[in-house]
């Protein structure tokens, strides 16, 4: 008689010698003996000594396994990758595992070597866009890359952590005239603050630009940290197709990317350009219009109703 993976009951003699045993595929099979679990392989033969207090399942590759108090990893050829002293072990993330000894973190990789020493008081994962995890050393903040190059430590700044187009947010608490107030601007891949931490608000590059915010007014700096756009705006979308939805003074227009008006702020709301039209409206949003880039409206549809001039505000900007 066949089991659900192909053996047959006569091959499965070697089961009688344990107290336990589940299949864990077609070649390998977890067992217990008295108070201690191990692997075999299809043919009853030892692949592991029967010496681990727990084993558990870790991910498509590995097993965590626990020997007195203390955490090791086996790979799917039922190999021990690392010794069994860690305190905790985390799941892979980018290639690299987060593992504690003592009160010490570090990382390690799939090959199951320390690639970032446990130094750490603690640490985040990796994050897969910007290649850095935070970690805390001394108290500090700071981020290591996966060869274990340090950034320098944070001073108090926060770090954002994700980088776009080679810059991170970081934003720190300063004291501006009467208040503690936070401060934003933008780090590089070094650890260097590239644009000073002098606005209220600021979001991420996209195609060389980032829009910030000072004292309730929004704009665009370049990535040499320069206002190609000044701080003049109530509120800004991203750049789309080359411009951007702005809003001044409760009435909307489009901008290209050196701040020039291409299309008149003459509307009560819009939504970006897409393949090449924008949706505004005006009249007391009573007239919904697709604009092409230059301003010339295509399409105008008049009477929308009460319920469609909340709806257009709120959705669109």
């Amino acid at each position: 008689m066949e089991n659900v993976l192909g053996f047959k009951e006569k091959d499965l003699g070697f089961c009688k010698s344990y107290d336990t045993v589940y299949q864990l595929d077609e070649n390998f099979f977890k067992v217990k003996k008295g108070s201690k679990w191990g692997f075999i392989n299809k043919l009853g033969r030892d692949k592991t000594p029967i010496i681990y207090d727990h084993i558990y399942k870790f991910d498509e590759e590995f097993y965590k396994v626990k020997k007195r108090g203390k955490l090791g990893l086996i790979n799917s050829e039922m190999k021990e990758i690392t010794p069994i002293i860690y305190d905790e072990i985390t799941s892979f993330n980018n290639g690299f595992a987060a593992v504690q000894k003592g009160d010490k973190w570090g990382f390690i990789n799939k090959t199951g070597k320390e690639a970032i020493r446990l130094i750490y008081d603690f640490v985040e994962k990796f994050n897969w866009e910007s290649g850095f995890a935070k970690v805390i050393k001394d108290g500090k903040w700071q981020l290591v890359d996966k060869t274990g190059k340090e950034l320098p430590p944070s001073n108090g700044i926060c770090w954002d952590y994700v980088f776009f187009e080679g810059m991170s947010k970081v934003s720190k608490e300063l004291f501006c005239g009467v208040e503690l107030e936070f401060k934003k601007g933008f780090i590089n891949r070094e650890g260097k603050v590239v644009i000073p931490l002098i606005y209220d608000w600021v979001d991420r590059f996209q195609d060389g630009l980032a829009k910030v915010q000072n004292h309730g007014k929004w704009g665009f700096i370049n990535n040499e940290g320069k206002e190609v756009v000044p701080l003049i705006y109530n509120n800004v979308h991203m750049f789309s197709e080359g411009l951007c939805l702005v809003e001044k003074n409760a009435k909307f227009g489009f901008i290209d990317t050196t701040g020039k008006v291409v299309i008149p702020l003459i509307y009560d709301a819009g939504n970006n350009f897409e393949g090449g039209l924008a949706r505004v409206y005006r009249d007391d949003h009573n007239s919904m219009i697709h604009i092409d880039k230059t301003g010339t409206e295509v399409t105008i549809c008049v009477g929308l109703n009460a319920k469609n001039k909340r709806l257009s505000h709120k959705k669109y900007f």
